[in-house]
């Protein structure tokens, strides 16, 4: 009897702390700021990740709103406090314009940056039957974050884009949102390489719920996504209104992926990023819009499909990206000052 009252008072403690675990409430304060990287009128949309013992930070650099040559600058730091450039990374072809950079780690421990090439409107050759693709995702390659590859087409299709590369082992896969044909579609693409990517998955919305972004997670042998929906734009006076949905969590089991299991959050969002913390919980940086709209960091629970808002970031925050080290999220951004759009890093101390 002793050993049966024994097992269950071991079992009821393990059952205690994992409730306690699951249901306490993280909480985040901001413990510091600062300019990163001003060395261009415009630094804008970073990603930041900790690759080989070090910081990396790449955003778009251009000397002017207009310009056709937006570069991506790479810049890298030991402690987080002292940042070098690293890299300039320039398209490959003239008169175009590389944006929304955004880093990830391959299977074979080196490093991807994903980024667009956009074509401006003024450019086109209209007398052309066919013109210039508007936009061209492409992939860079790295061993130290200093050295990068020449660039490589990964995903083709006028009007896609690639949001973020994930990899699980030797598996790489980006979800792309685009109209196509004159309807709004979600595709899937995948790749053993991080270079020839096929499409796996194709799902297509209407004009009242387009796909907004998407921001990826794998967990073993699924892979999570959450994804914001936006319907029609709604013009009131001078001013356009894009009345954000209910977001999406969607659900596939790997190794393929090819099938995808889709359940509304219950809250609309703008934009999201997400970001797994070594005790395996979620935080996602989201758009949120009920009713008033901020940018905040949030637990989510993929069972219950949950978010719970526990730090809101400043409104001039833009395009915020997250890490994780040392108990802290470090969070790059910019955010405008005089006139010109800096990239920052703030540190977010993590407390229960």
């Amino acid at each position: 009897m002793r050993r049966i009252l024994n097992a269950l008072l071991t079992i009821t403690l393990v059952l205690a702390g994992m409730t306690g675990h699951a249901s306490a409430q993280i909480k985040g304060e901001v413990v510091g700021t600062k300019v990163i990287w001003d060395q261009a009128r415009i630094n804008r949309d970073s990603d930041i990740v900790r690759f080989k013992d070090r910081w990396f930070v790449v955003c778009q650099e251009t000397a002017f709103e207009a310009s056709t040559e937006a570069a991506l600058r790479v810049i890298s730091s030991k402690d987080g406090d002292q940042w070098e450039s690293v890299a300039l990374i320039k398209s490959p072809t003239p008169k175009t314009s590389l944006y929304r950079p955004a880093f990830s780690l391959t299977s074979d421990g080196r490093l991807m940056i994903v980024a667009q090439g956009a074509m401006r409107w003024e450019i086109f050759d209209k007398s052309k039957p066919e013109p210039t693709p508007r936009r061209l995702a492409m992939a860079w390659f790295s061993k130290d974050g200093g050295t990068w590859s020449e660039p490589t087409p990964i995903t083709g299709g006028d009007g896609y884009v690639l949001n973020r590369v994930v990899w699980n082992k030797d598996v790489a896969m980006g979800f792309v949102r685009g109209e196509s044909c004159g309807n709004w579609a979600v595709n899937l693409f995948s790749s053993h390489n991080g270079k020839s990517f096929e499409s796996v998955f194709a799902r297509h919305f209407d004009n009242e719920s387009r796909p907004g972004t998407l921001a990826m997670i794998v967990d073993g042998d699924r892979a999570h996504c959450l994804m914001s929906r936006y319907s029609s734009n709604e013009v009131t006076g001078q001013q356009t209104r894009w009345p954000w949905k209910t977001g999406l969590l969607g659900t596939a089991k790997g190794p393929h992926y090819d099938e995808w299991e889709w359940k509304a959050i219950n809250v609309p969002i703008a934009h999201a990023n997400l970001l797994r913390l070594p005790d395996q919980r979620i935080i996602a940086v989201a758009g949120l819009n009920d009713p008033e709209y901020r940018t905040s960091l949030c637990e989510f629970d993929l069972a219950t499909r949950k978010l719970t808002e526990f730090l809101e970031l400043p409104k001039e925050w833009q395009r915020v990206s997250l890490a994780h080290h040392d108990g802290h999220l470090w969070v790059s951004y910019h955010a405008e000052h005089a006139a010109n759009e800096d990239v920052y890093l703030a540190k977010v101390k993590l407390t229960q």
